[in-house]
């Protein structure tokens, strides 16, 4: 049973036999999934993208793969360019629907229309093929086709609000904060502890009283991250869960109290950012 287990590089090496025997020695692979393979079984015909923290390629780094895939298909016409990522879906989809109408020969005017031939050929919902910030990338990516460029000059960062934070799972209540004070400068405010009573401690219980009561309090333990060009380069989370003391802890933002949702949450930043960018929001888990 063991001769016929299916492991990574007997896989890896029937793709290989398939390729050679349908285009020879005329394919080139782009790999998009962040893993690395051994690619001599591919005859090191692979070309290896990485763009980590980012649902797509930045503009920067699409170009460049782009002007690869084009390079390598005017070569020769039999020439043929494999695309791959971690599902096939999102990364690939995107950088096919990038190509399409960069190379203006399939008559795709914008993005999405690319990606709607690309999910009818996959069989594949849009929703599910992509991401809503794909999309919104590739919308980037368009405007960029048309003349618009990311703002170059630096600016300072001063805040990111959300408008509501996300039902990711229950909240502890003596981690739950949420409230916005006033919108000119909207903080964290602790939401009050409910008691075995079931009625509202005061802040010196608080500290004392554990709760014990089920309470419909739903929300997220949310950090915030800034890359560019697949670099980290801000996060509002300095430590890890496992190293995290109470003093520096990610507060719990409640999304949902009972019946009543709670307003915006701000997370201060303060960053020096320039350029093209990518905004990722985290719950702690």
């Amino acid at each position: 049973e063991n001769n016929l287990e299916l492991t990574a590089a007997r896989k890896l090496a029937a793709v290989s036999h398939l390729f050679k025997k349908r285009h020879g020695d005329r394919y080139m692979i782009w790999n998009l999934s962040e893993l690395e393979y051994d690619t001599a079984v591919m005859d090191d015909q692979v070309l290896t993208f990485k763009f980590p923290g980012s649902p797509a390629p930045p503009l920067g780094l699409i170009i460049r793969i782009l002007l690869s895939i084009e390079s390598w298909l005017q070569a020769d016409p039999r020439n043929v360019a494999i695309l791959h990522c971690l599902t096939g879906k999102g990364r690939t989809s995107c950088v096919l629907a990038a190509f399409l109408c960069w190379t203006g020969e399939c008559g795709f005017h914008t993005t999405t229309e690319a990606l709607v031939y690309i999910a009818a050929c996959k069989r594949c919902p849009l929703e599910a093929l992509t991401i809503p910030s794909q999309r919104r990338y590739l919308s980037y990516f368009s405007n960029m086709l048309d003349g618009i460029r990311p703002h170059r000059p630096p600016v300072i960062l001063k805040r990111v609000v959300m408008n509501l934070a996300p039902s990711m799972e229950q909240v502890p209540i003596s981690k739950a904060v949420g409230l916005v004070v006033s919108d000119d400068s909207p903080t964290f405010e602790p939401l009050p502890t409910v008691g075995n009573d079931g009625k509202a401690t005061s802040d010196d219980e608080n500290a004392t009283k554990v709760n014990e009561s089920p309470v419909d309090m739903v929300g997220c333990a949310p950090y915030l991250q800034i890359f560019k060009g697949g670099r980290l380069l801000f996060t509002t989370c300095t430590t890890s869960s496992k190293n995290r003391t109470n003093n520096d802890e990610i507060p719990w933002c409640v999304s949902r109290t009972g019946g009543a949702q709670q307003r915006s949450f701000t997370f201060a930043v303060d960053a020096v950012v320039q350029g093209d960018i990518l905004l990722r929001c985290r719950h702690m888990t």
